[in-house]
């Protein structure tokens, strides 16, 4: 196989080129659309959990603040 950067001889299973760095990039290995659609599902909904816990821990803490107990906080965010 030869380097698309520098047109030099390296491996078949080289990441990169061992001349010049450039990354070598495997075809099978590059996601389709739908993968990379996918993918960005799986972010956006791990985002929006850390959200989620991230605001209610903010509430839990304001309640455990005002005097009231962290069972009585935990209580009140599951209604």
């Amino acid at each position: 196989m030869h380097c698309p950067n520098c047109e030099k001889e390296v491996e078949e299973d080289a990441k990169f080129c061992g001349y010049c760095g450039y990354e070598l990039i495997n075809e099978e290995e590059i996601p389709t659309l739908e993968e990379k659609i996918q993918i960005e599902r799986q972010m956006k909904s791990g985002a929006a959990w850390f959200f989620w816990i991230a605001g209610l821990s903010l509430i839990n803490s304001i309640i455990i603040h005002s005097g009231w107990s962290f069972i009585i906080g935990l209580g009140l965010l599951k209604l």
